[in-house]
């Protein structure tokens, strides 16, 4: 992009509450939010979530299209004022449209969320009408400008010797809806999208793609790696083919709490593997390659109650590891074939400098 000319804005006070809306119903919300967002996203959020504007600037993308940068501040879940950038287009119709947020409290990297999950019923999700603070969920991430020397310290660019990541996308499926956890809160004997289940029916579930990762499938640490050069593949195709372990002299594990007999032998037997989250290696599963499903066959008190890890690994650091997502003492403690975490460290891996330079130089 390039800068075609700055306009400054003075600074607008606005109020922080949610202006004269009364949530009464779902169907009310959805018809009002609708209305709303349909022609005049853009003005909503200005007007209800920016304390102050800043600056207004005006771009040029790469193909041409005018980009409107607007910078303001907002104010976070401590009270603390943070600033934002909104990045607007005008389309078609000529109706200004956000295309994502900036926001700016991340120390390492950007922090974008996509317009689409801006809009609709989602930003009632993301911005509390009682306190009228804004908490943005499902960010992506980017590198920052002129940061070059701290990403030489905690990434593997220019042709290094890069560490393997093993993408969770069957823990994704054991937590899908229906999937194994609503097996496991006896909620599987109902119908689901028109199709009637069985009480075990929902142990076999649909392999889930990359883009369906969440905070339970180590979505935040799998953009961050991805950024910083780490290697990546996914369950599926590590069972497909293990020996690629081999290849690597580090493995990171994620939240890889679903794993296949294959994998698990491949991991086990490797001489130098990071569990980056604990609770992984935790239960097993079958694959039908043909079906993209996974089974359920043993662990997490199935099919006895009594079963906690299915392949009764000694290293298993679920509890109370699993648990502890605040990561104030984190440390990364060594076992025979490599190092666990003892936290859950979703909620910090895109803003701990020191975790993630720790993770390249085991």
């Amino acid at each position: 992009m390039k800068n075609v000319k700055i306009i400054p804005v003075g600074i607008i006070v606005i109020a922080i509450i949610v202006l004269g809306y009364n949530f009464t119903s779902e169907s009310d919300i959805e018809n009002e939010v609708e209305e709303q967002f349909h022609d005049e996203k853009t003005e909503f959020i200005l007007q209800n979530l920016l304390l102050e504007q800043i600056t207004e600037t005006v771009m040029e993308d790469e193909d041409g299209t005018q980009i409107v940068l607007i910078e303001g501040m907002i104010e976070n879940e401590k009270g603390e004022k943070i600033k934002i950038g909104l990045h607007t287009m005008v389309n078609e119709d000529g109706d200004e449209k956000i295309k994502f947020v900036e926001t700016n409290y991340g120390k390492i990297f950007k922090i974008l969320t996509k317009t689409e999950r801006l809009s609709h019923l989602a930003i009632y999700d993301q911005f509390d009408t009682q306190t009228g603070m804004l908490s943005l969920t499902s960010p992506d991430f980017a590198l920052r400008e002129n940061s070059e020397r701290i990403y030489e310290n905690i990434g593997f660019f220019d042709g290094e010797k890069k560490p393997l990541v093993i993408i969770p996308t069957f823990t994704a499926a054991a937590y899908s809806v229906p999937g194994f956890y609503t097996f496991y809160e006896g909620k599987c004997d109902m119908e689901f999208h028109g199709v009637l289940f069985r009480d075990d029916d929902c142990l076999t579930t649909n392999i889930q793609s990359e883009n369906k990762l969440t905070y339970h499938s180590s979505v935040n640490a799998v953009k961050i790696l991805k950024l910083l050069g780490y290697d990546l593949i996914t369950d599926l195709e590590l069972h497909q083919n293990p020996n690629v372990l081999k290849n690597y002299e580090k493995i990171i594990m994620l939240h890889n709490e679903y794993v296949t007999k294959i994998m698990f032998d491949a991991i086990t037997s490797h001489s130098n593997v990071v569990f980056l989250y604990p609770n992984a290696l935790y239960a097993e599963v079958s694959v039908n390659e043909i079906n993209n499903t996974i089974t359920l066959l043993r662990g997490h008190n199935y099919p006895e109650i009594t079963i906690r890890n299915g392949f009764e690994w000694e290293y298993d650091n679920t509890r109370p590891f699993e648990y502890d997502v605040e990561c104030n003492n984190w440390e990364l403690y060594a076992i025979p074939n490599g190092h666990m975490l003892n936290c859950y460290p979703e909620n910090i891996i895109w803003n701990n400098e020191s975790l993630l330079k720790h993770l390249k130089d085991l």
